[in-house]
């Protein structure tokens, strides 16, 4: 089965993501606990989620590495390009009671 996907478009630049405030560290600390209490503080964190710049409604980023150059990269890619075989789901978004795959990485290409 196919994710769903959204992008980042309706998301705050960095510049205009507020501060952490006292609700967020209190979320932060909730999500914290969740995530020891299953043993997974090895698989999963927490990103701020923002955008860097505009894609298409009908894309998705796309995390590339060079485990040589110690590079990272995000582009754009279509999302009928994604699927579950060969991209994991790296980001996920949570709206509207739903899960959303918003960023993704070539299974071939992350070391």
């Amino acid at each position: 089965m196919k994710a769903q996907t959204k992008n980042w478009n309706d998301l705050p630049t960095l510049t205009d993501v507020h501060e952490i405030s006292a609700k967020d560290d209190l979320c932060l600390k909730e999500l914290q606990s969740v995530i020891e209490k299953y043993g997974l503080t090895s698989k999963f964190g927490v990103a701020l989620l923002h955008k860097h710049f505009s894609i298409g409604d009908d894309e998705v980023l796309l995390e590339k590495n060079d485990p040589v150059e110690k590079l990272l990269t995000s582009s754009p890619i279509k999302i009928s390009e994604i699927n579950n075989e060969g991209y994991a789901t790296t980001i996920w978004r949570f709206d509207d009671g739903h899960r959303y795959g918003c960023s993704y990485c070539n299974k071939n290409h992350c070391d």
